[in-house]
């Protein structure tokens, strides 16, 4: 029970980064966009995990900066989606 609605909120939250991501992207982009804002999540987790057990282990605006660099560029539109 406990497994559902914790899967439940991955969905959820998978949909929002989504949405944060590209809030007017072309429907030919949904499917990569998905794919994206689960890689984000994965991220993110991964992160706090690192981060929860070693606070000064990796300096968390380099990774900021560095993740804002790849979804940028991942997010452009691609020349068949134009």
């Amino acid at each position: 029970d406990l497994r559902e609605r914790v899967a439940g909120l991955y969905d959820w939250y998978r949909e929002m980064n989504a949405e944060c991501l590209d809030p007017e992207a072309h429907q030919a982009q949904d499917a990569r966009l998905h794919a994206l804002a689960t890689l984000l999540v994965a991220t993110f987790d991964g992160l706090a995990i690192q981060w929860a057990l070693d606070p000064g282990g990796f300096d968390p605006d380099q990774i900021a900066d560095l993740l804002g660099e790849m979804f940028t560029h991942m997010l452009r539109p691609s020349e068949t989606d134009q």
